[in-house]
C-alpha cells in the first residue's frame, strides 16, 4: 500500500499527517532509520519519544554522516533532554535507549 500525502512549502510532507495516515490503517510504532533529515522532520515536530542510539569504539573523523540535520536550535536552554532507559553491551558496541 503506498501513501500519497500533499508536500509543504519546503517540499517536504507533513510528519503529523503521515502518522495520522499510518494511525488510521492500524500502526502503533514507527522506526526511523532514513537518515539525518528524516529523523530531524520528526525530532522538530515533537513526535519523537523513544531513541536507540548505538555506539561503536571506533571513530570516523568528519566523513561521518551527521545523526540529525539542523534542527534550528540556537541555545544551550533548547535542547531537548532524553532520560537513559537502559545500556546493553552487544560484542563490542553499546546500545542505549532513551526517552524524551
Amino acid at each position: 500500500e503506498q501513501l500519497r500525502l500533499p508536500l509543504l512549502n519546503d517540499g517536504r510532507i507533513d510528519v503529523g499527517e503521515l502518522l495520522d495516515q499510518l494511525y488510521a490503517r492500524g500502526v502503533r510504532s514507527l522506526l526511523l532509520e532514513g537518515g539525518s533529515t528524516l529523523a530531524a522532520s520528526f525530532v522538530t515536530a515533537g513526535l519523537v519519544d523513544r531513541v536507540l542510539a548505538y555506539v561503536a569504539p571506533a571513530l570516523l573523523g568528519s566523513s561521518g554522516v551527521p545523526v540529525l540535520a539542523n534542527l534550528g536550535l540556537t541555545s544551550i536552554e533548547d535542547i531537548l533532554r532524553l532520560k537513559i532507559q537502559d545500556v546493553t553491551m552487544l560484542g563490542d558496541d553499546v546500545r542505549i535507549e532513551m526517552r524524551t
